[in-house]
């Protein structure tokens, strides 16, 4: 008769809580240490709040969606032979940096400026704003919605009404940077 014995995994860890901006792809990052080559170690990814949709090897989520805003909550069971399941999760949580599609800088008090719904989510930022013919017009590092683009360009002139493009890139807490991308159309009424 033999008899095998063998250990529970060690370390479980599914990585690290995480923000993402301008994203809804993430790719899971788990790991663990098998403390011997007797059994083999059996992982599963599950979804417990929020949707989105795991590609085959289960590592990577894609579309993810937070309509209640309360976080994605994913959590990772490591599996070996009787041994107890050990869990561990991971919280996503999407923010998201809303654009309006055009301003009114007119002095009317109302719509003035160019602002960026969940800015103040980022740790940094650098706004860049360029006319139809790809020259740049504006530029603002660490952009703030409180001193915020009033349509004019760097030398203080008024912009003439017209469709411009800007590269928002914001970075997170943990360094990674999202550059976000679109126009803005301004109206002087």
């Amino acid at each position: 008769v033999n008899i095998s014995l063998y250990e529970s995994p060690i370390k479980v860890n599914a990585g690290s809580d995480t923000i993402l901006f301008f994203t809804n792809e993430y790719i899971l990052n788990g790991h663990y240490e098998n403390p011997d080559n007797i059994k083999d170690v059996v992982t599963l990814w599950e979804m417990h709040t929020g949707t989105g949709v795991m590609n085959s090897s289960q590592t990577n989520l894609t579309e993810l969606f937070d309509a209640a805003n309360t976080g994605i909550l994913v959590t990772w069971t490591v599996s070996k032979g009787v041994c107890t399941n050990i869990i561990d999760t991971v919280n996503i949580e999407l923010r998201e940096i809303f654009t309006p599609t055009g301003f009114t800088p007119n002095g009317d008090g109302i719509n003035d400026y160019l602002k960026f719904h969940g800015l103040e989510n980022a740790v940094e930022n650098e706004l860049i704003i360029y006319n139809r013919w790809g020259v740049e017009v504006y530029r603002m590092t660490n952009y703030s919605n409180d001193i915020a683009w009033d349509g004019k360009n760097k030398s203080g002139n008024e912009l003439p009404e017209d469709t411009y493009y800007y590269l928002l890139t914001v970075t997170d807490e943990e360094g990674s940077s999202e550059t976000h991308k679109g126009f803005v159309v301004i109206k002087r009424f």
